[in-house]
């Protein structure tokens, strides 16, 4: 009775744990909680294929899954099985997904903070997202890995599908309010060949308002040093 007791308790605080991970929808984060400031948390990414699921009927389920590619750097590798608290109803059994995991507590246990459902028809494209952010966090200077983060915005811009280009166009207006630096005038040059040369109307708008808050938000000017106090 004390085991089961304990394991219902560890329900209860996982799927609190859950809920203040994402208030609204659930895995559903703005478009940089998906790259680095997700990644900076140091989560193990990976393609995970669902082997079984246990609902306990408070909204929460114990998934046990299979890790069959890791994507991040660290963590279990490919074969591992690792048993993870889950919101109840978004894992099958048998199907292949995209996790962001942290761990839970102890014992090996983990939770679940991003999801990309395997049958999303935009999987393949958040996959190839996913897989940039991670290399962009092996470059440890945070001057080069900003410019490389926009460097990527700017290939992702004139990517063939829709999810790609909204994404970088989200992660460009992230860059516009907190690295207006980054706008330098060869990638104003590059943002006005994307504009004159896509099709797609909502991006060219969506550059042009993106631009222009790059150009209201004001450069942070560094704090002037203490004055040294004068020797009597």
């Amino acid at each position: 009775m004390s085991a089961l007791l304990a394991l219902l308790l560890c329900l209860a605080q996982a799927a609190l744990c859950l809920t203040q991970a994402a208030p609204s929808v659930a895995y559903e984060l703005p478009p940089t909680r998906m790259g680095q400031e997700l990644l900076s948390l140091r989560p193990l990414v990976a393609e995970v294929r669902t082997l079984s699921v246990t609902s306990f009927g408070i909204g929460t389920a114990v998934v046990r899954m299979r890790v069959e590619r890791r994507l991040s750097h660290e963590g279990p590798e490919a074969g591992a099985e690792l048993v993870v608290f889950a919101y109840d109803g978004h894992f099958l059994p048998r199907g292949r997904d995209l996790v962001h995991l942290l761990p839970f507590r102890r014992g090996g246990r983990w939770r679940v903070v991003q999801l990309v459902d395997g049958r999303d028809r935009n999987y393949r494209a958040k996959l190839a997202a996913t897989r940039a952010n991670l290399a962009l966090m092996t470059i440890e200077d945070d001057a080069r890995r900003a410019a490389a983060a926009m460097l990527m915005v700017l290939d992702f811009l004139s990517a063939p599908d829709r999810w790609t280009r909204d994404y970088a166009l989200g992660e460009l207006h992230f860059l516009a309010v907190t690295r207006k630096d980054l706008f330098t005038p060869v990638v104003r040059q590059r943002l006005n060949a994307v504009v004159t040369a896509s099709p797609d109307d909502a991006l060219r708008r969506g550059v042009e308002l993106v631009t222009g808050i790059a150009d209201s938000v004001p450069t942070p000017v560094p704090s002037a040093e203490p004055e040294a106090p004068t020797p009597p």
